[in-house]
């Protein structure tokens, strides 16, 4: 019998995206990101990047300090930590 390959495609939250769901330009995301306060971003073109959902749930969840990964975390309110 032939195997079969399963591939998933994780969602991806563009620059310009995750700066208005966190109520920042995209400059400050990627100040963050170049400071180290927040994953680095993975290349999509010559002029755009993205982050896989899974990474910035992991960060958002690790940069409030909670243990239960199924609390849902409004990305508005993180906003803060990229201010910084």
């Amino acid at each position: 019998m032939d195997e079969v390959a399963v591939v998933t495609i994780e969602p991806i939250i563009l620059l310009a995206d995750l700066a208005t769901h966190l109520g920042v330009s995209g400059q400050t995301v990627r100040r963050a990101w170049r400071a180290g306060r927040m994953p680095v971003p993975k290349r999509l073109g010559r002029r755009k990047c993205g982050w896989p959902i899974s990474q910035i749930n992991s960060w958002l969840l690790q940069e409030k300090g909670l243990e239960d990964a199924d609390q849902t975390i409004p990305l508005e309110r993180d906003a803060e930590s990229l201010r910084q």
